[in-house]
């Protein structure tokens, strides 16, 4: 007899709990009742351990909770110490391993559940309105749908924010239109959801006619975050389909980032970490063979648009082995939201070649204009366009040389330098420069910061007769 599957998500509130589970015959999260046949689902959060316990009760009917495929728990706030108490807790009371549980704002999961319903309803933007205890406030949704998957992300602002505790009814409901027409009146807006125990009296009637006007749809209910757990348990789950969409906030990761892997192809990459995780849980290691160079190229991709950036980290000191006979253990780790750590060990091949116990290291700095990146960024334009205006070819030499890079990376074109143009970049430089297989160089240097690349020209043709435009600047 074939089991059927089994996703499940929990919102975790201050004061009440909530449980959905997802129903392979309607394809629909199912809201679970303290008592069956009547619709009351809040279960009061006295503490996890008894909520989870309270849970796996209710739960029995509908499957056996540490054979899920998937357990989402929503919860107002992320921490790394929230994220880590809660898995921790699921896997000593549920039994269920550590890679099938995931925790989540909810927010996210306001996204999961908007996303998985009719186009119509997200197709321009969302809003949700919540209510609970002595506050009334507002969160839009926005998802852009011209990338694949699509990126969406949430929007709060503090006029979004109101106190409405003690007031009048008729004064709550005037705030609401207030927020409404504020909201709408900057933007197009599909759907509107109402959320939270202070909307159960409706006192909200001159609001509602605001925010149903110019065919918004509006939706109301109190368990919209434990339905939006468990769309995402089915995704994590694979039961409905894949993600088709990047969800993007204040503690997740904006960028893919991948592994070069020329042997499987010319412009092959491996994913290490994909956008849209956590900072705190974005980790991943791999075992590759090296091919080539002794250099390992990382591929940092921005979702929200940019350029593509490539980071060379170099594997000085690793003894000269055949190619394909160098087993490295390559891992990624993200220590901020935009500072990443890549990291390669040297594992040798077996009898053959011993491991050398070598390690290199480096940390990337993935941050806007005020980072050490963005300051790389910023200062390689400003360099490359002093150098384009007005300056004549020696003049364009002079002000590269005073101003030289403090990192340079020549890739795949040191054997069209001519030896007298290689020989005026080694003396630029302030210390040592290295190359293996002819191909490439790498050196470490004083100035603004910046990189270089060469242009791969063919030895002798007119272009690299003029080394002043033999290399351009990049970052």
């Amino acid at each position: 007899m074939a089991v059927e599957p089994f996703a499940v998500g929990f919102d975790l509130g201050k004061e009440y709990s909530q449980i959905c589970c997802w129903n392979a015959d309607t394809k629909e999260p199912v809201s679970i009742s303290v008592v069956a046949g009547a619709e009351k689902y809040r279960i009061p959060t006295e503490s996890l351990e008894l909520f989870l316990k309270k849970a796996m009760r209710l739960l029995k009917p509908f499957g056996k909770v540490h054979e899920a495929e998937a357990v989402v728990f929503s919860v107002e706030e992320t921490t790394e110490e929230r994220v880590e108490e809660i898995r921790r807790t699921a896997m000593q009371l549920m039994g269920v391993p550590e890679s099938r549980i995931f925790v989540q704002t909810r927010e996210e999961s306001f996204c999961a559940y908007v996303l998985s319903q009719p186009r119509e309803i997200w197709r321009h933007q969302t809003v949700l309105f919540i209510c609970e205890g002595e506050l009334l406030e507002a969160v839009v949704l926005h998802v852009g749908t011209r990338t694949v998957p699509f990126l969406a992300r949430t929007e709060r602002q503090e006029s979004w924010r109101r106190p409405i505790s003690g007031l009048e009814p008729e004064d709550k409901d005037e705030i609401l239109c207030e927020m409404a027409r504020e909201i709408f009146s900057e933007r197009a807006v599909s759907s509107v959801f109402l959320v939270g125990e202070g909307f159960e009296d409706q006192w909200y009637e001159q609001a509602l006619r605001v925010l149903c006007g110019s065919g918004r749809r509006v939706f109301a209910g109190n368990n919209l975050f434990a339905k939006g757990a468990c769309c995402r348990a089915v995704q994590e789950a694979g039961l409905n389909g894949g993600r088709t969409y990047v969800f993007l906030d204040g503690d997740k990761i904006s960028y893919n980032v991948g592994l070069r892997t020329p042997g499987t192809g010319k412009n092959a990459i491996y994913t290490l970490l994909e956008a849209g995780e956590s900072w705190y849980e974005a980790k991943a290691e791999c075992e590759a063979l090296l091919c080539g160079d002794s250099a390992v190229e990382f591929i940092l991709k921005p979702m929200q648009g940019g350029d593509t950036l490539k980071e060379t980290l170099a594997l000085p000191g690793l003894p000269d082995r055949p190619s394909r006979a160098t087993r490295l253990r390559i891992s990624a780790e993200f220590l901020s939201v935009d500072r990443l750590r890549v990291q390669v060990s040297d594992l040798g091949f077996g009898e053959l070649f011993p491991s050398s116990d070598l390690t290199w290291s480096e940390e990337v700095d993935l941050g806007g204009a005020g980072s050490a990146a963005g300051r790389r960024k910023q200062a390689a334009g400003d360099l490359g366009g002093r150098m384009r205006k007005g300056r004549k070819p020696w003049e364009r030499l002079s002000y590269v040389k005073e101003n030289w890079p403090r990192r340079l990376i020549i890739s795949k074109a040191w054997e069209s330098v001519s030896t007298p143009w290689r020989s005026w970049l080694i003396s630029c430089m302030k210390t040592s420069i290295w190359w293996t297989s002819g191909c490439w160089a790498s050196a470490s240097l004083s100035g603004c910061g910046t990189r270089c690349t060469a242009r791969s020209w063919p030895t002798g043709s007119r272009r690299a007769r003029r080394p002043e435009e033999a290399f351009r600047i990049w970052c």
